[in-house]
């Protein structure tokens, strides 16, 4: 057997690594296209989900504002029906002399509404403002002295603006359905009355650890007078012009 000199072991080696480097460079030539062909395959096949996913948030984004827009109409549409609706009117009829007509129809009007009786409307209206439309007190203002920051929203669901809060028929009617919501609790007319106005004590009084509040006792009073003196067709001198 021939010995081979170490020369010739390592030219062979060389020549060897030689072939298997041209060897790689052939198969990554060859190879390094379809690499990157898959590459951006899977990228397009990516994008296009992603676009997928997209399109699909916004079709579900637009078909959630479709649906809300649906109902926000259905809403305004029982709000406007309900305004719209012949209100029955009271047992009795009066035309109380010292009461404002505008403050009367509007009282007989939202009363029907609400199921609320007009006379306690008008107690309220009498007890917050004196039936001034103008007045303006603390934040409150207005016929029933409503609050906008606290009720601009009640007003705008139905249909009235901040300013309508200094006409007779827009306070009377934020006023009323506060009232009614307060009145849907099941509580008294004196909870009512002292939520109503803002009374810190109103929970205490359910509570049974104070008693109503003077506003809430007047108003009850000036109410029930009320209803008694229309009941006989008579004006409420004692409230004053």
């Amino acid at each position: 057997m021939t010995r081979r000199s170490p020369s010739e072991v390592a030219g062979e080696t060389l020549r060897s690594i030689g072939v298997a480097l041209i060897i790689s460079a052939l198969l990554i030539a060859i190879l390094r296209p379809l690499y990157e062909k898959e590459q951006a395959e899977r990228e397009a096949v990516i994008r296009e989900w992603i676009e997928e996913q997209k399109e699909a948030d916004r079709q579900l984004q637009a078909e959630m504002e479709a649906e809300k827009l649906r109902w926000d109409a259905i809403e305004e549409a029982e709000r406007a029906a309900a305004r719209e609706t012949t209100v029955q009117a009271p047992t009795y009829t009066t035309d109380d002399y010292f009461i404002p007509d505008d403050v009367e129809k509007a009282a007989r009007y939202w009363g029907g509404v609400y199921d609320i009786e007009p006379e306690f409307l008008e107690a309220v209206a009498w007890a917050e403002s004196r039936f001034d439309p103008s007045a303006d007190n603390g934040g409150c203002i207005g016929l029933m002295q409503v609050a906008p920051v606290w009720h601009t929203e009640r007003a705008e669901s139905l249909g009235y603006t901040v300013d309508d809060l200094w006409t007779v028929d827009g306070s009377m009617a934020v006023a009323a359905d506060y009232l009614a919501e307060l009145k849907a609790t099941g509580h008294d007319d004196y909870w009512v009355l002292m939520t109503y106005n803002g009374d810190s004590n109103a929970d205490d009084y359910l509570n049974l650890t104070a008693g109503p509040s003077e506003y809430a006792l007047q108003v009850v009073d000036v109410a029930f007078e009320l209803i008694q003196t229309h009941k006989e067709g008579g004006s409420a001198s004692w409230l004053g012009k």
